[in-house]
């Protein structure tokens, strides 16, 4: 891999994390007593009850609650997948597209193994650039 390569890599790295550091999607229920804002790793950032609740069970509530926090994961999910197809391509989305898990965010393992990889190949460019 060449330098500019390198550098490429790592701006589109820098990219992604942005991205997925400002992602948030809101999703509000049917009759609007519910909405709730969901964040990256499926982070709740925000529920709203409205009065149109109002009458309904706790269990109700917590069931819309619910409902609509899988709804914005997978929205999250979606948004997320065409913002990495749009910056890194399809061949590049799929392949770290390919290890997110349900909450469509790398799984810890996933983020320290690339960057283990990125720190390998970023010596392996330094040694050649030493010769």
């Amino acid at each position: 891999m060449t330098e500019p390569d390198g550098r490429r890599l790592q701006a589109q790295a820098e990219q992604l994390r942005g991205l997925i550091e400002a992602a948030s999607v809101e999703s509000v229920s049917d009759d609007h007593a519910v909405r709730v804002t969901v964040g990256p790793g499926g982070a709740v950032l925000d529920v709203e009850v409205t009065t149109r609740a109002l009458g309904r069970s706790g269990d109700e509530i917590g069931e819309l609650v619910v409902a609509e926090v899988k709804k914005a994961e997978r929205r999250l999910n979606m948004e997320l997948n065409e913002k990495m197809a749009e910056l890194l391509g399809a061949e590049g989305a799929a392949r770290v597209g390919g290890g997110l898990d349900g909450s469509g965010m790398p799984t810890l393992a996933e983020v320290r193994s690339e960057r283990e990889a990125l720190r390998v190949e970023r010596e392996g460019m330094e040694r050649e650039q030493e010769r």
